[in-house]
């Protein structure tokens, strides 16, 4: 399992960025909404940042790298019917590393045939709270979703899908 840069860190580094100051002044009403790394050797150590402002329904993102700090154009949401909500960090009581550790161990008990090429890792908080929200894209196209308690560390929910089904139900 590839070493993730904590969130804490990241978030600390990002809200003392002279980036993130300058564009809170005039978004003083976003929230945070998620957190993302995309786990593969291009962008492993880059964490994106989301703030969702209700207001425009739009989302801005940061981009956080070892090097520097850099800021995405406003974006519109996809959203299911709960809508976007806030990041409850007083919820987050594991670590991104043990929360990523117990996603790959679920993954090699029931889908140990399956080998992922991607991951993508999220922190946010859904209906079902606050999680880790772990998806594995494998080499046999089926991407494999864990939903693990950021406040426990318990797997909540688990998902496997091929992608050529989910194609076909477009």
């Amino acid at each position: 399992v590839q070493h993730i840069m904590d969130f804490h860190t990241v978030l600390s580094l990002l809200q003392s960025s002279q980036e993130w100051k300058h564009w809170h002044t005039t978004h003083e009403d976003c929230f945070l909404a998620y957190g993302f790394v995309l786990l593969d050797d291009a962008n492993k150590d880059a964490w994106q940042i989301g703030y969702f402002c209700s207001n425009t329904d739009r989302m801005t993102t940061f981009i956080i790298s070892p090097d520097k700090i850099s800021i995405g154009p406003e974006s519109e949401v996809m959203k299911d019917e709960s809508g976007v909500l806030p990041l409850q960090l007083k919820e987050v009581n594991i670590d991104d590393m043990l929360a990523m550790n117990h996603a790959n161990q679920a993954r090699l008990k029931s889908f140990s045939a399956e080998q992922p090429f991607k991951i993508f890792f999220i922190l946010q908080t859904l209906k079902i709270g606050t999680v880790y929200n772990v998806t594995f894209l494998t080499k046999s196209l089926r991407t494999l979703n864990f939903k693990i308690s950021a406040q426990t560390g318990e797997i909540i929910a688990q998902s496997a899908e091929s992608l050529v089904q989910m194609d076909k139900k477009k």
